[in-house]
């Protein structure tokens, strides 16, 4: 049909006794279709063929389609669908992390639950793909425009056209600054999109299962979840647990070393402020001339905490939850990387004051011994545990002495 028969059925569809043509032929001459209306436009094509629904649908399909697309692209970037006529479903995925089912209701004739579950799933795990990777990162601040003397887009072979791509500075010597906020934006997109294709890809491949299963049924059959569906049945959507399996996996693994990435990236930023504070408190003890093994145990213990968590890192053995945000990861990294100080320069109090006995300090070498003493504090919390609990032995036995002198 061309643009101009097609134009002639919205025209007679805008006057249609039917609501339900009525009402899409209105959406389609405003291009404002939406999704659902879409699925309906195919449903219908499907299963009503030769009636006054089926026969616009089928007219009316590839127009509403287009404009749908072209609408949504600015803000969704490019879509991939699927639709599934005789199940009455429809699915699309965007470029920018969108994942969305349309259903049309009392289309599915059997109990095609075992596959619902797995869409459920499927489901669950892209929305946990968009927030480990947002389309936004938290942060990112919008793209600012520099003076147009210092930003010129990269024109393609034919002069009269202007590719709408960022051009790397190798690529264009006067064109565009680095930002730091679409590289992190395009990172976010390379680590989501492949797992976001193999959802999609799941979830049709189900989808294509219920449509063959639809399509064998008897037209006219009443649906019902009680109707059973066919062993073949059956046996397909079972087949496809082992990949969705795979592909949950897949994202555990991704979610886990994302998580640790920005855990190490925290525990780097603590490393960078207990060096700043390190290098004031090796100022000051040069002032006033005082040794540098009082500094000593606080570097030693954030490094030691930083051993620490990257060692259990590569032995698997580090927990952390993978569903909290990326700056309370970070602050949990740094706090570790700080803590690690402050039990360093807490065991050297202790020692320093003589609470605990159990080592005794070499008056020749001090300044490696409370840098060892620091690094073990941070590197292990049991060792300081035991250090405190041995203190506080100490407390307890000197004031029973001393109350008994009394």
């Amino acid at each position: 049909m061309d643009d101009g028969q097609l134009d002639a059925a919205l025209v007679d569809g805008r006057q249609a006794a039917d609501p339900w043509i009525r009402a899409v032929a209105e959406a389609i001459v405003q291009q404002r279709v939406t999704f659902q209306q879409l699925v309906e436009l195919r449903h219908r094509q499907r299963t009503a063929p030769t009636t006054d629904e089926g026969t616009f649908a089928a007219a009316a399909f590839d127009r509403a389609l287009g404009d749908f697309r072209e609408r949504q692209r600015p803000t969704e970037g490019e879509l991939s669908f699927g639709f599934f006529g005789h199940a009455g479903i429809g699915i699309y995925r965007s470029d920018r992390g969108s994942f969305r089912y349309g259903i049309v209701g009392g289309g599915i004739p059997f109990d095609w639950s075992t596959a619902a579950d797995l869409l459920f799933r499927l489901n669950a795990m892209a929305e946990r793909v968009r927030t480990l990777w947002p389309t936004d990162p938290a942060g990112v601040r919008p793209r600012r425009r520099a003076p147009l003397r210092r930003w010129r887009p990269a024109r393609s072979a034919d002069a009269s056209t202007t590719e709408t791509r960022d051009v790397p500075p190798h690529e264009n010597a006067g064109g565009t600054r680095s930002d730091s906020s679409e590289d992190r934006r395009s990172n976010h997109a390379a680590e989501r999109t492949p797992h976001l294709i193999r959802i999609y890809d799941l979830s049709v491949r189900l989808l294509e299962i219920v449509e063959g299963e639809c399509s064998t049924r008897v037209a006219g059959e009443p649906a019902a979840r009680s109707n059973p569906p066919s062993e073949s049945y059956d046996q397909r959507v079972a087949a496809c647990v082992p990949d969705i399996d795979a592909a949950d996996a897949a994202l555990q693994v991704a979610a886990r070393e994302r998580t640790e990435q920005r855990y190490a990236i925290g525990m780097a930023e603590g490393l960078a402020w207990i060096g700043v504070v390190t290098v004031l408190a090796s100022i000051a003890v040069a002032i006033f001339d005082a040794p540098f093994v009082d500094v000593v145990a606080l570097p030693a213990g954030a490094i030691g905490a930083a051993v620490s968590v990257f060692q259990r890192m590569t032995t698997g053995t580090l927990k952390l939850d993978t569903n909290s945000s990326q700056r309370a990861l970070r602050l949990f990294g740094a706090l570790r990387a700080v803590l690690g100080g402050v039990f360093g320069m807490a065991l050297y109090a202790l020692i320093r004051g003589g609470f605990v006995a159990v080592l005794d300090v070499p008056q020749a070498d001090e300044l490696p011994f409370f840098a060892i003493v620091g690094f073990l504090a941070g590197f292990n919390e049991r060792f300081v545990q035991d250090m405190l609990a041995g203190s506080a032995n100490s407390f307890g036995a000197t004031g029973a002495a001393g109350h008994a002198a009394r």
